[in-house]
């Protein structure tokens, strides 16, 4: 609780907001040097931005002594956020953990229900849920094939949580 705290308390000063409308806003507090992050991507912002967090997070932690353990979960691309395959590098070059939610996938048209084997051994936690005129319903949609998305976690041995969202 002490952590939450502590985060909640300092968080405007940990990172600017993931959202490209604070992004605008807090510009004129950016070095040159920074300034140049104009000419990126939104999916390169968004990961640029999802560096300067975990970072500045782990560092909090350490100096607090927590021991903790960061999961990044894959989202939707319809805020600036990063997808399945914006968030691998930052998992992979990193102690941060994998959450992959297949119900963002198949929001994102990504119907693969696969990852690649490098980034499954990151995986640490599964959200699985329906998708229908937008993201989160009940698997009675029958947009995510939740019985396909099973089968290749069973197969691939998964060990660890699954949460099925309903």
């Amino acid at each position: 609780m002490a952590l939450a705290n502590y985060i909640m308390k300092h968080l405007h000063s940990i990172s600017t907001c993931l959202f490209t409308t604070n992004w605008q806003r807090n510009l004129t507090k950016l070095s040159p040097l920074q300034s140049t992050l104009l000419s990126l991507t939104k999916k390169e912002k968004a990961r640029y931005h999802t560096l300067k967090l975990i970072t500045r997070l782990m560092s909090i932690c350490e100096l607090q002594g927590y021991n903790l353990t960061f999961t990044l979960e894959n989202l939707n691309l319809n805020r600036s956020r990063l997808d399945t395959e914006g968030i691998q590098p930052i998992v992979m070059g990193s102690d941060v953990n994998f959450c992959w939610d297949i119900g963002h996938e198949v929001y994102e048209g990504n119907c693969t229900y696969s990852l690649d084997d490098k980034l499954f051994e990151k995986l640490d936690n599964v959200h699985i849920h329906d998708i229908h005129e937008g993201d989160h319903f009940p698997f009675r949609f029958k947009n995510t094939d939740y019985i396909r998305a099973i089968n290749y976690l069973e197969k691939k041995e998964l060990q660890g949580l699954s949460c099925c969202r309903n």
